[in-house]
């Protein structure tokens, strides 16, 4: 029998939140206004709304441009904020498992446009288990 480490994404591998930095992103990127995100913001904390309403929101607002242009802002998204912050730590335990023969897999609430890209350049390959988003006549339906 193959003994599994199982690994989550935020705070773990990364020495960040992923979804933080891509709130970060889409404003600095005007793909939403400020004030927009910062409302839903708001209302997740007054527990107006869950965490799964708001991400379904953002993403359909951030989406509506289509899945090829997405890709693009998701692709730079992980190149450059997220790769970076890869932790050390982490990279050591997944080695460390690698070594004594176990699978690795990173299992994350996160999305698999943030998530992938982490897994391939750990060379996870598609030993990864996330939040897949529903698509629609090629748009992100916010699901």
């Amino acid at each position: 029998m193959t003994t599994t480490a199982f690994f989550d994404l935020d705070y773990t591998l990364l020495s960040t939140s992923s979804g933080m930095v891509y709130v970060r992103e889409i404003i600095r990127q005007r793909r939403a206004p400020w004030w927009r995100v910062g409302y839903l913001g708001m209302q997740y904390k007054l527990k107006l709304l869950d965490f799964g309403q708001v991400h379904g929101q953002l993403i359909s607002h951030v989406g509506r441009s289509g899945v090829d242009q997405t890709s693009n802002f998701f692709d730079g998204l992980a190149g450059r904020y997220l790769m970076p912050r890869l932790s050390e730590a982490g990279r050591a335990k997944i080695e460390w498992h690698r070594q004594q023969g176990h699978r690795v897999v990173i299992v994350s609430a996160s999305i698999e446009e943030l998530v992938k890209p982490v897994a391939e350049d750990l060379g996870l390959g598609q030993d990864y288990l996330c939040t897949r988003l529903a698509v629609q006549e090629g748009r992100y339906t916010g699901r």
